[in-house]
């Protein structure tokens, strides 16, 4: 049997290993996965464990391969063996990034079912007065719901304010973002990109921070022009080359536009706020809302 000869080789027992993993395909897994998509409001404490364990008996493996790369190379049957292993991480991997992939609200405490944003507890704000200020009517009880959240106790806030705290976006409303990978919290809900200008970072592709992801990409959607993308020739502003720039319909040039940037489904809103004509050059100033109440500007020119 293979997964005698390996242990005959490298001295370690990798059935053990396929057989816990078995097992939690079978029974941990699911419940990760349960949490994360909201059928189990408690995560479970051994599932998560086992999972942690795995990966790194898998990180051990992956060394003990190394180690034991030529011993292990006559043979093609242990070549099948490294790809089964390669699915069995790959599997571990997709769990443990199931949160990201389902687009799931984790909490310090439970399972939410609408997306959060980060929001700072200002100076003599009270728990209730937040909860009104985010759209809950009824403040005077919601605010407990923001407690329990965040697992706040009365004496871990005072009038001095400075606490960070999770809270619903909505009142009941979910927002469908569907362009990222990534925990429905706060600003992750940006995602993370590379630099356009590829460059390495410790030793690695430098990836941007969530509020530089979507600084980057307003930037390269009020710069399109149909054409530019292939697949979509029509994505994009109508470009202006040579002609009477006077001529151009302002008004459908502001739709091109609008419809560009709220094919990010990040984007609540586009409007304008300048519109300028100089030598030649349009230049249109808008202001972009996103589903996080925040708020960008970008210069579009034509």
């Amino acid at each position: 049997m293979i997964l005698d000869d390996f242990m005959d080789v490298t001295g370690y027992d990798l059935q053990a290993f396929y057989e816990s993993f078995s097992d939690f395909v079978s029974t941990g897994a699911p419940l990760i996965r349960g949490y994360y998509l909201g059928n189990i409001t408690e995560p479970d404490a051994e599932a998560f464990t086992e999972l942690d364990r795995l990966l790194k008996e898998a990180q051990l493996i992956d060394g003990v391969l190394y180690d034991n790369r030529e011993g292990l190379s006559y043979d093609a049957e242990f070549w099948e063996l490294l790809d089964e292993f390669e699915d069995m991480k790959n599997v571990l991997s997709t769990t443990v990034n199931s949160g990201r992939w389902m687009r799931s609200v984790k909490t310090n405490t439970s399972y939410s079912e609408f997306p959060e944003i980060v929001v700072v507890l200002r100076q003599n704000q009270t728990l209730e007065a937040l909860s009104r200020a985010i759209g809950n009517p009824d403040g005077n009880n919601e605010w407990s719901q923001i407690a329990l959240r965040n697992d706040l106790r009365e004496e871990d806030y005072s009038s001095a304010g400075g606490n960070e705290l999770r809270v619903s976006t909505t009142n009941g409303q979910s927002i469908i973002i569907d362009d990222v990978v990534a925990f429905m919290v706060g600003e992750d809900m940006y995602g993370r990109d590379w630099d356009r200008k590829l460059t390495f970072e410790d030793n690695d592709l430098k990836t941007l921070s969530p509020q530089d992801t979507i600084n980057q990409c307003y930037t390269v959607l009020v710069a399109l022009s149909k054409g530019d993308v292939p697949e979509y020739p029509n994505f994009g502003t109508n470009r202006v080359i040579g002609g009477n720039i006077s001529s151009m319909e302002y008004p459908t040039y502001f739709r091109q536009v609008k419809q560009t940037l709220l094919s990010d489904s990040v984007t609540e809103d586009v409007s304008i706020i300048e519109l300028d004509y100089e030598q030649d050059i349009l230049k249109m100033k808008v202001t972009i809302k996103t589903k996080l109440n925040s708020e960008l500007i970008k210069d579009v020119f034509a």
